[in-house]
């Protein structure tokens, strides 16, 4: 059976019982899982979770490892994943974001701090500011921005 089917804007991914992931819709976006990625979600620990934004992918597993996929970009700079996979540990959690939202979606660690994954994932110094460093517990998005829910003290 399913567990979980998640969407982008041209994209569906689905986590089955067996722990598999499976996708389809445009091969560019996400519905190809290159054998580095199916590889990634085959190892290790099990997969608790899939995430999706426009055309970004997240499988979080048990152990707090991300894998993401899809079109992983900087505005047509270039590929920014290996930027930040090595950040993906210890994430608890990876809030879908809506179809429409250009920057991508964020990795929630167990110390609050946000990773960004997609679009956003080399931002400028501006955006990355003291909030997300700490204390964040989910982050919403629309079309054009996102908002953080920390916890107080």
């Amino acid at each position: 059976g399913v567990l979980a089917v998640v969407g982008s804007d041209n994209v569906f991914a689905a986590l089955k019982d067996t722990g598999e992931v499976v996708a389809w819709g445009c091969a560019p976006d996400g519905a190809h899982l290159k054998e580095d990625v199916k590889r990634k979600l085959s190892e290790g620990a099990p997969i608790k979770s899939i995430s999706a934004a426009t055309t970004t992918f997240a499988a979080l597993k048990e152990d707090g490892r991300v894998v993401p996929w899809g079109v992983i970009a900087d505005f047509g700079n270039g590929f920014l994943l290996d930027k930040v996979e090595d950040q993906l540990t210890d994430v608890v959690s990876v809030p879908n974001m809506p179809t429409e939202n250009v920057w991508g979606m964020f990795a929630i660690k167990k110390t609050g701090e946000v990773v960004p994954i997609g679009t956003i994932a080399n931002p400028p110094d501006h955006i990355i500011e003291d909030e997300f460093r700490s204390g964040v517990v989910d982050v919403v998005g629309n079309g054009n921005s996102f908002a953080l829910l920390k916890r107080t003290l």
